[in-house]
């Protein structure tokens, strides 16, 4: 959690038009890691899972002054220990 307050508190302080967040976060979508930044205004656009037994835990979040239409889809299942999706 002090990761995310830091991260968040950044960029809190900054004037972006669009802000893109991503990673993975080793968190799921219910934690309260997740769940503080959607609270800052942040928004994940992945539904699908990128981890073993179906757990998501990468991610790209965004925050916009404008609206965005996205969605994702799981390119490749076998790379590293983790999924890799593109959103478009």
């Amino acid at each position: 959690m002090e990761q995310i307050y830091q991260i968040r508190n950044y960029l809190d302080k900054k004037d972006f038009d669009l802000i893109i967040l991503c990673g993975d976060m080793n968190s799921i979508p219910s934690s309260k890691e997740l769940q503080c930044i959607r609270q800052h205004g942040f928004i994940d656009y992945n539904n699908n899972p990128t981890y073993e037994e179906g757990l998501i835990l990468d991610y790209i979040l965004s925050k916009s002054k404008f609206p965005i239409k996205v969605k994702s889809k799981i390119l490749v299942q076998s790379l590293s220990d983790h999924h890799c999706y593109k959103q478009f």
